[in-house]
């Protein structure tokens, strides 16, 4: 406690007088805290102020006697009137100045006891704790406050890292600072390394302007394959106002330029139009659809009369897929990652005769709440389940190929997402209610207050879903092959 720097003459010595007056302070203090304890009126408990902190002539071995209690306290010196050590109760004893600026109390940190001598002694030549109180409070008096500084630095800083973090780290930033579903974080990195990486590899976030966000937009637009586009160069720019949103605080960022695309803006340039996809398998389709989906099955006679497959690959794998996807309306990720394993987050749950999917699109880190998909198990689904093998009952990538195959079977091109389409699509032909329909896809009932407090039992998901997959097959042309269920008048 720099005992050494007191030196042996006029060292500070604790008198009775300085004593005193801390022990009645802490004597009044914890009557004072004993009392509020017992009080049950909170209004009265906080218009009750304890005793005011004694003022003494603050010394090192005053300060280093002042005991350690139950509750925090403070000791003002008398020399600085400012000055003012604080006892907490973990054991700390902080020195530190207080004073009203502008109306408004500030507070700097002197130092921690012990770090600093209170008086120049014994040849010590530094800075004492007196000196830098003095200081501090000329510099509080001038505006220089704690928080003044605190906040430019934060600035200083926010400047500096702006001035260094380019558009692609800005973008990664963004990216993982929040949990989202799968599908947006691959379609998010997506934009990232093929579009922001590609066209602004080394420009820092704070050299973006309008005109160089506009001449992207143009650049995606006029572009072509996968990535590229009119509703890609959408996609794109309301990415990079996400992540300029995202980085605005930390980074200091002031208007996003963005903007020249609003009527704030002077909408100098427009979003492209875009519609809203509508492919599903009409009626009149179905069968061809169907048909062409069991060809993946067959063979063909070759040359030497050798039977080979028709498709290049695993048909049955690919056709038991489509024919559950369109069964069931999940999406692709959630099929192929069903499992046959106990306690596998996707899984067939036997027991239950339910589908239980708790990895899904719906039920990622922001949901409000639980949304694990449950799906009965009907006939028509077991009779799939029955022909797979394996604790990964759909070992699938991607099924673009197959969906090539078919559309040069039937001229029909049904991606996984139209099959769900489709299947929402005959849910309402044959009268579903929605509600119904929302929890066998695992969609929200969004803000409507009277489906929040609608229930779908079992029995009512697995009749309806069952009544609709016996449609769909009679649509295809195969109802004979599913099961009926008879049910009671």
């Amino acid at each position: 406690m720099l005992s050494h720097m007191k030196g042996t003459t006029g060292a500070p010595r604790l008198t009775m007088n300085s004593k005193a007056v801390v022990q009645a302070y802490l004597g009044a203090q914890g009557d004072h805290l004993a009392a509020k304890s017992r009080e049950r009126d909170a209004k009265a408990r906080q218009r009750q102020r304890g005793p005011a902190a004694p003022r003494v002539a603050l010394t090192m071995a005053l300060c280093e006697w002042l005991p350690v209690e139950q509750y925090q306290y403070e000791v003002r010196d008398t020399e600085v009137r400012n000055l003012v050590v604080r006892v907490r109760p973990t054991g700390g004893k902080v020195l530190y100045v207080a004073k009203k600026i502008n109306g408004r109390n500030a507070r700097s940190k002197v130092c921690d006891l012990g770090s600093l001598p209170f008086k120049r002694a014994g040849g010590w030549t530094g800075d004492t704790v007196h000196s830098r109180a003095r200081a501090l409070l000329a510099e509080m008096e001038s505006g220089q406050t704690a928080t003044v500084k605190r906040q430019a630095r934060r600035t200083a800083e926010a400047e500096s890292e702006a001035s260094e973090t380019t558009v692609v780290q800005a973008a990664t930033y963004y990216i993982e600072l929040k949990g989202r579903a799968e599908n947006t974080q691959a379609a998010y990195k997506r934009f990232r390394d093929k579009q922001l990486a590609a066209h602004w590899p080394d420009k820092r976030i704070v050299e973006v302007t309008a005109d160089d966000v506009i001449a992207l937009h143009a650049k995606i637009s006029a572009g072509e394959g996968r990535g590229y586009g009119p509703v890609a160069a959408n996609n794109v720019v309301r990415f990079f106002r996400a992540l300029w949103k995202a980085n605005r605080r930390r980074l200091g960022l002031g208007m996003c330029p963005t903007i020249a695309f609003t009527v704030e803006g002077g909408q100098e340039v427009a979003w492209h139009s875009e519609k809203r996809r509508q492919r599903y398998i009409r009626q009149n389709e179905l069968a061809d659809w169907w048909q062409a989906v069991q060809a993946l099955r067959g063979t063909i006679t070759g040359k030497r009369g050798l039977e080979i497959a028709a498709y290049h690959g695993d048909g049955d794998l690919m056709a038991d897929y489509l024919e559950f996807a369109l069964l069931t309306g999940m999406r692709r990720r959630e099929i192929t990652s069903l499992s046959r394993k106990r306690g596998a987050p996707n899984r067939i749950d036997k027991r239950n005769r339910e589908l239980v999917v708790t990895e899904n699109k719906s039920n990622h880190a922001r949901a409000r709440e639980d949304r694990t998909l449950r799906l009965p198990i009907t006939p028509a689904v077991q009779a799939i389940l029955g022909r797979r093998e394996g604790d990964n009952v759909f070992p699938l990538d991607d099924p673009k190929k197959a969906v090539d195959w078919i559309e040069k079977q039937c001229s029909l091109r049904i991606s996984s997402h139209d099959l769900r389409r489709t299947f929402l699509t005959y849910a309402t032909a044959i009268g579903m209610p929605l509600p119904v329909s929302k929890t066998l896809v695992n969609h929200s009932a969004g803000g409507d207050v009277t489906e929040g407090y609608i229930q779908i039992d079992d029995a009512t998901r697995r009749d309806w879903l069952d009544r609709l997959q016996n449609h769909l097959l009679a649509l295809a042309g195969v109802r004979d092959k599913v099961v009926q269920i008879v049910r009671e008048a």
